[in-house]
């Protein structure tokens, strides 16, 4: 019995501390398991927290690997590193080292620091700026001791010549006490001498008098005379039918003829030569016929054919070259066809009068001065220029007429009320010599016929 008894003890004992530790380690599982969950909690609160300073991501950054380097060289946290290099950069840039960022920003624009720029180059500029000034100062000064200089010197001669003043006004006193006494001698003298003077006004004006009325008189005899004559006149014109003497319009005369052509290289040879006085560079118009030259219905004439340039003068012909942009399609120049400029004629010299705005470069823009322009063409091709309408002028060559502004204002300075009279004179002669060529029959070249019967290329009389 004892035998079979002591083997199943021991196993008890077996099976009992197995349980007893099975639920120890059971406990100690769960024990473990609750502090593992806590610490993970705390570990991952923790870490959260940590994240809100630098992220996983950022603690591998280089710039933060470095700053913990410094850190630990300093033995300090990374933040702390941070906080105290901030706050001594901000001491540095504001004064105060626990300024913010927001209040770093405002004082910097308060000193007027763009965002743009660094604090470094805002300071470089200025320190340039100061230097720049100071040699201003500097400058400055020196011109201000030379203008000291000056002055002292000036108040010096001052000095003597308020003491040659002096000296001459007292001489000056003494000359005028004479000169008092002599002037009222002379004023009982001028009194008497007015007196005189009055009369014989009142004679002077009496005989004006007698020759205004007669000249009056003559005046109104005259002006029956010339009402007689002007109702005379009336009546010999409505008897005349209206028929009125017009002289041949002298720019819609032929000048000559081509009287050949070089295929090869395109010459054009005219009737008139060295005889004819023509000159080189000088210009014409062909046309087919002499009808052709005939002005429509708005005064303006038609192109010709194309516009010739003399390059070449022998006796008694010349050669030519067509001008760049002034032949017409389909219409080519043959022998036979005339040619016309109207300020060249070979037996007599032109006399013109030039007034007005040109374009003679080609830029679209009228000016005063361009009219110089066409004055030298004149010249050059054998006219006379001259300033004034006369009984022997041949043509007028008006331009556009001069832009008068408006009128200035009462109040406007001399210079502007002196430019606005010189505009209004110009434009004021323009209307007057264009009436005056109308009523004693000048023919009036205008900018179209201008170009048109000299051959030349709008915008290019030069």
């Amino acid at each position: 019995m004892a035998s079979r008894s002591g083997p199943g003890a021991g196993v008890f004992v077996t099976v009992t501390i197995l349980g007893v530790l099975s639920l120890t380690l059971f406990v100690l599982t769960i024990v473990f398991a609750s502090k593992y969950q806590s610490e993970a909690a705390r570990a991952s609160d923790q870490d959260q927290q940590i994240s809100g300073f630098v992220t996983q991501a950022e603690r591998q950054n280089d710039d933060v690997l470095r700053f913990k380097s410094f850190a630990q060289a300093e033995r300090q946290s990374v933040l702390g590193f941070v906080m105290d290099a901030y706050d001594d950069l901000a001491g540095r840039v504001t004064g105060v080292p626990g300024d913010m960022p927001e209040v770093v920003e405002r004082k910097l624009k308060r000193q007027n620091v763009p965002a743009s720029q660094s604090l470094l180059q805002v300071v470089a500029d200025r320190d340039r700026t100061v230097d720049q000034l100071k040699t201003e100062l500097d400058q400055a000064e020196k011109a201000r001791a030379r203008s000291q200089a000056d002055l002292a010197a000036e108040v010096e001669k001052g000095r003597n010549r308020e003491q040659v003043f002096n000296e001459t006004a007292d001489a000056l006193t003494l000359m005028v006490g004479r000169y008092k006494d002599d002037v009222d001698a002379l004023r009982v003298e001028a009194t008497d001498y007015r007196n005189q003077i009055a009369a014989h006004e009142e004679d002077l004006k009496q005989n004006y008098d007698a020759q205004v009325s007669a000249m009056r008189s003559e005046l109104r005899e005259r002006d029956n005379d010339i009402r007689r004559l002007q109702t005379q006149l009336e009546q010999w014109r409505s008897r005349a039918g209206g028929e009125t003497l017009s002289p041949t319009a002298e720019y819609a005369l032929v000048d000559g003829t081509v009287i050949g052509l070089g295929t090869a290289q395109g010459y054009i040879y005219i009737s008139l030569g060295r005889r004819d006085k023509v000159q080189l560079g000088m210009t014409f118009a062909v046309y087919a016929q002499p009808t052709d030259i005939r002005p429509n219905a708005s005064g303006n004439y038609p192109r010709g054919k194309a516009g010739i340039e003399v390059i070449e003068i022998d006796e008694t012909h010349a050669t030519c070259r067509a001008i760049p942009g002034t032949q017409l399609q389909g219409d080519p120049i043959i022998v036979g066809d005339v040619i016309a400029n109207s300020l060249y004629d070979p037996n007599k010299v032109y006399k013109l009068v030039v007034f007005g705005s040109f374009d003679t470069n080609g830029d679209r823009i009228a000016t005063p001065e361009e009219a110089a322009d066409v004055e030298n063409i004149i010249r050059q091709w054998g006219g006379q220029v001259i300033d004034e309408l006369a009984g022997d002028v041949d043509f007028l060559v008006l331009g556009e007429k001069p832009a008068l502004p408006i009128a200035p204002q009462t109040d406007a300075t001399l210079v502007i009320i002196q430019a606005y009279a010189r505009k209004k004179a110009a434009a004021d002669r323009y209307d007057r010599l264009w009436s005056d060529a109308l009523k004693t029959r000048i023919p009036i070249l205008n900018m179209n016929r201008l170009y048109t019967l000299t051959g030349k290329p709008f915008g290019y009389l030069r």
